[in-house]
């Protein structure tokens, strides 16, 4: 299952249970064709409640390239990785290895730990719209 909570400055997917490619997929695609990710300030996954995942390794490797391409123009955005699922690493590993962002994305065991992060050394001043445009 997956859950999208659009904040004033970002966006946190929650996962749990066991996730399918097309429950990540889905839910990728929802946040990388928003208006909004040109101007978020951060994006948090939260995969700590995730027993399993069902996701092919060419899934993993095409949505960390897609991924890459999606978030290009927007240098500013800090991504974070909640869990510790060897499947993360290879999605982390797809996205940052793809050489097709500049930036990279970083994994925290917990979500405050995620949270400190995406605030630190960030003046977050251009809060997003409240809804898709």
């Amino acid at each position: 299952m997956v859950k999208l909570t659009w904040e004033r400055f970002g966006v946190v997917r929650e996962c749990w249970g066991c996730l399918t490619e097309e429950e990540l997929e889905s839910s990728a695609m929802a946040i990388q064709g928003d208006a909004r990710l040109d101007d978020m300030y951060y994006s948090i996954h939260d995969f700590s409640n995730v027993t399993d995942f069902s996701v092919s390794d060419n899934g993993l490797e095409f949505m960390g390239a897609r991924a890459g391409v999606a978030v290009q123009r927007n240098t500013r955005l800090k991504v974070a990785f909640v869990g510790d699922h060897p499947v993360l690493s290879k999605l982390i590993n797809a996205f940052n290895d793809s050489g097709l962002a500049a930036i990279r994305i970083q994994r925290f065991d917990t979500l405050e730990d995620a949270r400190n992060y995406v605030s630190t050394g960030v003046r977050m001043i251009h809060p997003l719209p409240s809804s898709k445009e």
